[in-house]
């Protein structure tokens, strides 16, 4: 089994960079001032961590259409109190390489399974899209010569 970073989930079901960064906040005063930006549409599980470290606003690239909740509405006081806005998906390339990062990488292990479905299902353009333009074998080929993100971002001019 793998050590967990000092202070930091890892290795876990629960080890989101998000959850990473919001748990870090001291819980002495609210952050409305602070912005989560992240690649992905954010899960459940990050959207509670960004309510609970009361931040500001929450900016996502990629749309995730298994498990983004950014349309989800929790209704209770709490969250009607300190629910933060969440923007995305962001337009043009941004966009399409969040969810090309996050597409490609279930392509690879388990194109058959429920993610690629859900992908397929939601969005079948941008499947269709990167597919044929040749974008997911070529994320997966820098991806296996360990190429930085730089070079993905490099595909879209």
């Amino acid at each position: 089994m793998r050590e967990p970073a000092s202070g930091q989930l890892s290795y876990s079901h629960l080890a989101h960079a998000e959850l990473n960064a919001l748990a870090q906040l001291p819980p002495i005063r609210r952050y409305e001032d602070y912005v989560v930006l992240t690649t992905l549409e954010p899960c459940l599980l990050c959207v509670g961590a960004a309510v609970m470290a009361t931040v500001g606003r929450v900016e996502y690239a990629g749309a995730d259409p298994y498990g983004g909740t950014a349309h989800l509405q929790v209704k209770n006081a709490h969250t009607a109190r300190l629910m933060p806005p969440i923007n995305g998906p962001s337009e043009g390339a941004l966009g399409v390489i969040g969810a090309l990062l996050h597409y490609a990488f279930y392509a690879e292990r388990n194109p058959d399974g429920v993610v690629v479905a859900a992908y397929r299902e939601a969005m079948p353009e941008f499947v269709k899209d990167v597919d044929e333009n040749g974008l997911t074998s070529e994320v997966l080929r820098l991806k296996e010569e360990r190429r930085p993100l730089a070079d993905v971002l490099a595909l879209f001019g």
